[in-house]
């Protein structure tokens, strides 16, 4: 007798259509970055506009991660996906007929917003239709295949602007969400029964949008000021700064003890999975640093081509990728404990590793370097946030998932900016860039070091974090 029953091939096509999404949504964001100084030229605009084709895709899904779990309260989770799917698709057909670089940004916004409502509710959806002894091996299939995207986004988008023009990084976008949708509309089920209506938080959606406007306002004034030094914008800055400090505190208090937030921030209360949040976090800085550092290692100071640099990153990436996924089914049986802290250490020796042999390195230690680094990364990422959503509710995963994008993505925008303005910093004082790079690297290091406690402090078995969803 065959053992694919008629619901595990239902479960295995909803979650291809998952990862199809995911894989998607990672490659299509990726992908578009080498196209920015081609977007300058066609449409003839400066840098500026054209960055907002980025700066519109992160917003809205800002919006998108924050909206989710309100919106997965009111709709059934499969409504919701498939109407994101069709967003997403909307928004490539008109970033595909866009006539100018206000098309092309407001197509980017609606991509964003897709994928911030996707991202979570993907995660969501996993966890309940994926039993718990598995639910680790699927993840790992899952960021596999989104660090796939994002590693071989630039060399496609790279490879597409040669061979067509720009607008064809939207168009192959359309064909894959259909399939997508098809797939989703079929095999996953309705579950109109759990649906539960609630308030939207106005205040707290209000106050968010005015904190969110308050840093996009900082960050610009930041970045006016790292270009030109002037002694009002400074104090313009540490006065809105600290605005934005308290206004962030009392927040977070209101939704804390409101009966309808906007963002279940109790979820925070669960220990387990707020150590997982805080290693997802310092992974995600650490790899985002490295996004922007090695450029800088290999093309300016190595001076190596540009291309070195993409077969560097997709290497690091393609090494996570399978750990991730090979760690995946240890996770199941094992727990995370001894996965996230090797995961810690290695990445935390890849930094100081680099930065020990940076004065006169080769491009090969920086590639066995980046891999060693990588290698960290799927241990810690994948296992560590598999057991936090663990400790969820099964109706609570999507709401923490969201919260775990928000954190990664908040956090890890401001230390990179931080990290630049260290660098300009730095720069004004003669120091070469080699030193620059050595002082960023170590504190790389020992800022993922000082997460080895948490990693520590995680189940040790795959026992101890039975889903509460079974109770």
């Amino acid at each position: 007798m065959s053992k694919h029953t008629p619901q595990s091939l239902s479960n295995s096509a909803v979650i291809f259509s998952l990862l199809l999404g995911g894989v998607v949504v990672s490659l299509s964001n990726s992908a578009l970055n080498p196209a920015i100084p081609l977007f300058m030229q066609v449409f003839g605009v400066p840098l500026v506009s054209a960055s907002w084709v980025l700066n519109a895709y992160v917003i809205a899904m800002a919006i998108g991660l924050i909206m989710v779990s309100y919106l997965a309260t009111i709709f059934a989770r499969k409504t919701l996906y498939l109407t994101a799917l069709a967003i997403f698709g909307l928004g490539s057909m008109m970033g595909y007929f866009s006539p100018s670089i206000d098309w092309v940004s407001g197509a980017r916004f609606l991509q964003g917003l897709a994928a911030g409502i996707l991202i979570p509710l993907s995660v969501g959806i996993l966890y309940q239709i994926v039993p718990h002894q598995r639910q680790g091996q699927t993840m790992g299939l899952w960021g596999m295949v989104v660090m796939l995207g994002l590693a071989i986004g630039p060399l496609v988008g790279a490879y597409l602007l040669k061979w067509y023009d720009w607008d064809v990084l939207f168009i192959i976008n359309v064909p894959l969400m259909g399939l997508a949708w098809a797939l989703v509309w079929h095999y996953l089920p309705h579950q109109q029964a759990k649906i539960q209506q609630r308030n939207l938080d106005k205040k707290g959606l209000l106050g968010l949008c005015l904190l969110l406007l308050g840093g996009f306002v900082w960050e610009r004034m930041a970045h006016q000021y790292t270009a030109q030094f002037s002694e009002w914008m400074m104090v313009a800055m540490i006065g809105l700064g600290g605005i934005l400090i308290y206004g962030s505190y009392r927040w977070w208090l209101y939704e804390y003890y409101h009966a309808t937030p906007l963002l279940q921030v109790n979820i925070f209360d669960n220990r387990i999975y707020r150590y997982c949040t805080i290693i997802s976090v310092t992974q995600t800085i650490g790899l985002m640093l490295y996004l922007i550092l090695l450029p800088m290692l290999i093309q300016q100071v190595m001076h190596h081509p540009a291309t070195w640099t993409g077969w560097v990153l997709m290497a690091s990436t393609l090494i996570a990728s399978v750990t991730t996924q090979l760690v995946g089914k240890i996770v199941d049986k094992q727990g995370a404990r001894l996965l996230g802290c090797w995961g810690v250490i290695l990445t935390a020796s890849a930094s100081f590793g680099l930065a020990w042999q940076l004065v006169d390195i080769s491009i090969i230690a920086v590639v066995i370097w980046v891999c060693v680094h990588g290698l960290g990364v799927g241990l810690a990422y994948i296992p560590t946030t598999t057991v936090g959503f663990s400790q969820l509710p099964a109706d609570k995963v999507t709401e923490g998932a969201s919260l775990n994008n928000i954190s990664r993505r908040i956090c890890s925008g401001l230390v990179i900016w931080l990290a630049m303005a260290y660098v300009n910093y730095r720069q004004t004082q003669a120091v070469n860039e080699v030193g620059i790079l050595q002082e960023l690297l170590l504190l790389i290091g020992g800022m993922l070091l000082l997460s080895l406690p948490f990693a520590f402090a995680l189940p040790r078995t795959s026992s101890s974090f039975i889903n509460q969803q079974q109770s």
